[in-house]
């Protein structure tokens, strides 16, 4: 008999207080490794997080564009207004979706 793996449910992952350049690269590790085990749905909590360069927008950008190639989505979670602000003027918020 076969065993079929089912896709893990999905998961959020919190980013810390800074997702910049420094610390982009753990955080890439992290989002890489948990596609790779099959989560499509993703949600970062953005509790926290004061910082984000445009090193951070990449790699969350690279995370939106994986998990939508894989037929799911990215939700960041927690945005305060400072970010949502951000994202909407960089247009952001048109691909994916921010509570």
């Amino acid at each position: 008999m076969t065993k079929t793996r089912e896709k893990p449910a999905k998961k959020i992952i919190k980013p810390g207080k800074d997702i910049t350049a420094p610390k982009a690269d753990s955080l890439k590790k992290k989002l890489h490794k948990t596609t790779a085990q099959g989560t499509v749905n993703l949600t970062l909590d953005f509790a926290g997080v004061k910082k984000i360069d445009p090193v951070g927008l990449s790699v969350i950008i690279a995370a939106h564009n994986t998990l939508k190639n894989a037929g799911g989505k990215l939700t960041l979670k927690n945005v305060s207004d400072e970010f949502l602000n951000l994202f909407g003027t960089i247009q952001l918020d048109q691909h994916f979706e921010l509570q």
